[in-house]
């Protein structure tokens, strides 16, 4: 009988050791833990989890798992030659820009960086794609307000007012993405590479929430940045009257100068004044990008669309509060 006793509690001992093993390995697998350098969020069943400093289940089928990288993330912008930046007095400049990118250790933006960005935290030369277009937006805005000795003697001034032009330039479309992500039936659309794709299904799910003149206004911005980003002034001018924003003439003009000289320099520009030469900037055609440019820049209108900017903000900010 004592023989018997020991084989069955050597029995059961082996199939306790198996156990644990199967246990640690399941916990293993499933749970996942965050670092010093990568946060995650978990979403799907029981609702969004954000995990900065901790870990969490991750179950196979009812969750969905997005890394989110804490490290600081250079990105480098170059424009010269050809796409140097233009000056507000029309001189052209080489320009070497780095900027430091990281997301905050805070719950919210890592919820944000995950519901806009994915897994592009962890490829550098995936987000240098996304975002590099709205840098060089934002270095050619401030460019055209500033002379060449204004920006060698403020350069600090100059850094402040491109990372604000930056930061204007995304924040309507990271707040419409992120509330995509908190409305369970809009959730697919967050990562949506078309930002209408987002802002009609938004519209439908909003339904009365959102007035005529509210749709029309997100309608128009995102018309509004994209003629920005795409260098088309003319139309982006036009954006702005329509959304009801009053525009005006600079009075920049372009003139021919078919030969160089001293004389024919002097007698184009008083006949500028007199108003016998140049054509009016703003009556150019689209495709001339350098003069609507300088005309852009002049008006201002790129204040303009950024004021309109932070009224479409303040809708999905509304909305969010829903």
């Amino acid at each position: 009988m004592s023989g018997l006793l020991i084989g069955t509690l050597i029995l059961w001992l082996i199939i306790a050791i198996i156990v644990v093993v199967i246990a640690v390995y399941v916990v293993n697998w499933l749970y996942h833990r965050s670092s010093s350098e990568v946060s995650f969020v978990r979403t799907g069943f029981l609702g969004e989890s954000v995990v900065i400093n901790g870990g969490a289940f991750v179950l196979p089928f009812v969750h969905d798992f997005t890394p989110v990288n804490m490290n600081v993330l250079p990105m480098q912008i170059v424009r010269e030659k050809g796409d140097a930046l233009i000056t507000r007095d029309r001189m052209r400049i080489d320009i070497e820009a780095d900027f430091y990118v990281r997301v905050q250790a805070t719950r919210e933006a890592v919820a944000i960086a995950a519901a806009t960005l994915g897994r592009r935290t962890l490829e550098p030369e995936r987000l240098h794609a996304l975002l590099s277009g709205k840098f060089v937006s934002a270095l050619r805005s401030v460019a055209s307000e500033m002379t060449m000795e204004q920006m060698h003697e403020q350069r600090g001034d100059y850094v402040a007012r491109v990372k604000a032009a930056a930061a204007e330039g995304v924040v309507v479309e990271l707040k419409l993405r992120l509330l995509a992500g908190k409305v369970p039936a809009l959730q697919k659309y967050a990562h949506q590479k078309k930002l209408e794709d987002i802002e009609d299904d938004l519209a439908k799910h909003f339904g009365d929430k959102l007035s005529a003149e509210e749709k029309e206004t997100l309608r128009l911005c995102r018309q509004l940045r994209n003629k920005v980003l795409h260098s088309d002034f003319r139309a982006a001018r036009d954006k702005l009257s329509e959304l009801g924003i009053e525009t005006q003439s600079s009075g920049v003009v372009k003139i021919d100068l078919p030969v160089a000289t001293v004389a024919e320099v002097s007698k184009k520009f008083l006949g500028v004044k007199a108003g016998t030469e140049g054509v009016p900037a703003h009556t150019l055609p689209s495709d001339e990008v350098y003069g609507w440019f300088l005309e852009a820049s002049s008006s201002g209108d790129f204040q303009k669309a950024s004021d309109a900017f932070k009224s479409a903000g303040a809708i999905v900010d509304r909305l969010a509060n829903i």
